[in-house]
């Protein structure tokens, strides 16, 4: 009911620009021009990345694994359309068309993954970092990063979390130039490899399903971080926290002019938990002593928790889509998928979660009959079906590095 309010409200901004144009320049984060006369969501990605260069285009998709794509879970799903060989040739062939950079995939099937994804990794070309398999359990997150822009510097594997340090050599260099030569990078000319060119710390991430997980949520993300400084700290670019607690938690440390993280994926959960919160705000003002009491009672507060990394914010509330919908990412209608960047990003664009903009009204049902705009109101696409493979919608934008970095 939310996201369908929401949805309301920008079709209501909506009029409201066509009938007096000068009130789009109330609304900041609206899209650009370009974005607006587009029709598909990854021509929305490409008109963007065409006014800058060296635009980073990222996309995060949860992509549903096989093991769960079941039609008595998707009740109305054509079971042709859950078919993993099927659903894997459409996934593919949008990737393709986004044509990104970096990618953050979550339930992907690990054992095959090098032959599922084979018809987009070539495309790029492009490398990938993926979690390990733990027993029973035969799917989990990757990073695909394009090359060879970016070269992989560090990855780790954690529980709900695959980690990957990637250097750009062609985005913004710490003096401020752009336009590193990959070549010259790699052979050190001027200094020590790659040093001139900026970090990008990516974590693609799939946190704990479940109402009564919070806890369990939050106590996944500030694993992550921890790991994430101590490679910050490794590559000679922060503080490492150590494992044990301390007594003053040190502030979120500000990104410098080489670096910047991204962590994209499914958090199951919403805009309004701790979770969200915690990655708005750079920690919580009391994280959650443990999950609960022996006597199941809800446990209480505890001590004020940072993440001691560099602060991300929410790139679709930093910049709007070009259309709808605008609060929903799972087919249960729920913004559960995100993408946090850091403020040494600009967020160019950010990619409509329906993937042309004729499905606006056709996503979860569309508006209501008394929608004042005629015509909004329509039966549902499948989630998953032909246009969406998955039952999640993928999430992108268009990113590009601030000048000196």
């Amino acid at each position: 009911q939310a996201s369908r309010g929401s949805d309301g409200a920008c079709v209501m901004l909506g009029v409201l620009v066509a009938l007096c144009p000068g009130a789009c320049a109330l609304a900041a984060t609206q899209p650009a021009g370009a974005e607006r006369t587009c029709h598909r969501s990854d021509e929305v990605l490409r008109a963007a990345r065409a006014t800058t260069p060296l635009a980073l285009t990222v996309i995060s998709y949860n992509v549903l694994a096989p093991a769960f794509a079941d039609p008595s879970r998707y009740a109305g799903a054509d079971p042709a359309d859950l078919d993993w060989g099927t659903r894997r040739e459409r996934i593919c062939a949008f990737l393709a068309d986004c044509d990104p950079d970096v990618v953050a995939l979550q339930e992907v099937p690990l054992p095959t993954f090098a032959e599922d994804f084979a018809p987009f990794t070539r495309s790029g070309p492009y490398g990938a970092s993926l979690q390990e398999a733990d027993e029973g359990r035969p799917y989990g997150n990757a990073v695909l990063y394009r090359t060879p822009r970016f070269s992989l510097e560090v990855e780790e594997s954690r529980s709900r979390v695959q980690i990957a340090v990637l250097r750009d050599n062609q985005g913004a260099r710490a003096d401020g130039g752009q336009g590193a030569d990959p070549a010259a990078e790699a052979e050190g000319e001027g200094g020590e490899a790659g040093g001139g060119a900026p970090l990008l710390y990516v974590a693609s991430v799939h946190l704990m399903r479940g109402g009564d997980e919070q806890v369990t949520r939050l106590q996944q993300l500030r694993s992550m971080f921890r790991r994430l400084a101590h490679h910050r700290a490794e590559l000679g670019l922060g503080t490492a926290r150590g494992r044990a607690r301390r007594r003053a938690p040190a502030p979120a440390q500000e990104a410098g002019p080489a670096e910047a993280a991204l962590v994209c994926g499914d958090f199951n959960a919403g805009r309004h938990t701790a979770v969200y919160h915690l990655m708005r705000d750079g920690g919580l003002a009391k994280f959650p002593a443990s999950r609960r009491r022996p006597d199941k009672t809800p446990a209480r507060a505890g001590r004020a928790y940072h993440t001691g990394f560099l602060g991300t914010r929410d790139v679709y509330r930093a910049r709007a889509p070009a259309w709808g919908p605008h609060e929903a990412t799972h087919r249960n209608g729920l913004p559960i998928d995100f993408i946090w960047a850091s403020p040494s990003l600009d967020v160019l664009a950010t990619m409509p979660l329906a993937r042309e903009r004729a499905h606006e009204a056709e996503l979860f049902g569309g508006h209501s009959a008394e929608s004042p705009i005629p015509g909004l109101h329509r039966r549902p696409l499948p989630i998953p079906g032909p246009a969406y493979p998955s039952d999640h919608l993928a999430i992108g934008c268009v990113l590009t590095w601030r000048d000196g970095g």
